[in-house]
């Protein structure tokens, strides 16, 4: 049977291909280019454009909406070091070919191809295709992941942190203390702004960044608010 390969456009431009195997993470494909981008259409509700991805100061290309908020996801619950979009074609051994979305090295080395398709949307003919793409990852040493989606209410939270994720939100040294200090003990973000005695709006946004980094926890399960824990 026929091995699969994978093609690539590396970060000088220049096209490789390569059998899917262990040797392919000698190359640097978390640095390639997009392979493609498909175009956009006056009557399309899709969104294409760039996102700014905040752990690698990047520009990323995205296909969709639902692509937009993945990499949101990916950027607030996961240590990522590298990251490239659309990079790679698998041709399969039976004549069939996938476009994966995403190529994340990880902080703790890792390497993770990620599908990202809303639950709703996936076909038995897409699933066989995540199959036999885990099957070529497991076959390189890549982990795969198909992001299908989160609870609707933590999606809004998730959204809404994501205005905090920039350093022009990020509280000073002084003020990141005084949050720390004042949730020494599990509170609300109300008790924790009414007690700081600080300005609203630099409680507010510090906060709000900090729990985007994850230096702070909340319970993104439930409405997030004044209320949150």
């Amino acid at each position: 049977r026929q091995l699969a390969t994978v093609t690539w456009v590396n970060a000088r431009g220049t096209q490789q291909s390569e059998t899917a195997g262990p040797g392919l993470l000698r190359h640097a494909l978390v640095e390639a280019i997009p392979i493609r981008k498909s175009k956009s259409h006056t009557n399309s509700t899709s969104y294409r454009g760039h996102a700014w991805f905040s752990q690698t100061d990047q520009q990323l290309w995205t296909e969709s909406r639902f692509e937009w908020f993945a990499l949101m996801w990916l950027d607030m619950f996961h240590d990522i070091d590298s990251i490239a979009v659309q990079p790679m074609r698998i041709d399969f051994g039976d004549g069939t070919h996938h476009f994966p979305d995403a190529l994340a090295l990880h902080a703790d080395a890792r390497q993770v191809l990620y599908d990202i398709k809303p639950a709703a949307t996936i076909t038995p003919k897409a699933a066989e295709q995540f199959r036999k793409t885990r099957d070529v990852c497991a076959r390189i040493g890549w982990g795969y992941e198909v992001f299908s989606g989160l609870p609707p209410l933590v999606t809004k939270n998730v959204k809404f942190l994501w205005n905090f994720r920039g350093p022009d939100h990020k509280p000073s040294d002084a003020v990141a203390r005084r949050i720390i200090e004042l949730l020494d003990t599990p509170r609300t973000i109300s008790s924790v702004v009414m007690e700081s005695g600080l300005l609203l709006p630099v409680v507010n946004t510090g906060i709000f960044h900090m729990v985007w980094k994850r230096q702070l926890r909340a319970d993104l399960s439930t409405r997030f608010g004044y209320s949150t824990l």
